[in-house]
C-alpha cells in the first residue's frame, strides 16, 4: 500500500506505507488511521502453472468510506513499480 503524493500529476510519486505477503486463503493488513487521500495498492498473486482457480477479491472497510475508483496498472510497469516503492522504503529507513 502506497499513498499517491501527488494525484492530479501525471507522473504519480508513491510514499510506501506497508505490505504484507502469505499464503492463506485470507491474508489482510490493519492500519492505523490513514491522512485522506488517495492510496495506490499493489496485489500480486503468485499461481500455480496449471491453475484452474485465478479469481480474487481485493476489499477495505473500516469506520469511514474508502472507494475502489480505478484500476491504474497501466501506470507502472511490476519492476517500475517496486523500484519506486523499495526506493520510499529506503528513503524512511524501513529497509534493511
Amino acid at each position: 500500500m502506497a499513498k499517491i503524493e501527488n494525484p492530479d500529476e501525471e507522473k504519480k510519486r508513491l510514499t510506501y506505507k506497508n505490505g504484507k505477503m502469505g499464503w492463506m486463503r485470507d491474508t489482510w493488513e490493519e492500519y492505523d488511521p490513514l491522512a485522506p487521500g488517495e492510496y495506490y495498492m499493489y496485489v500480486e498473486f503468485d499461481w500455480p502453472e496449471k491453475s484452474e482457480h485465478n479469481e480474487f477479491c481485493v476489499g477495505c472497510y473500516g469506520k469511514n468510506k474508502s472507494y475502489f475508483l480505478r484500476d491504474e496498472a497501466a501506470l507502472y510497469s511490476r519492476e517500475e513499480l517496486l523500484t519506486q516503492l523499495m526506493a520510499s522504503c529506503a528513503e524512511k529507513g524501513l529497509a534493511e
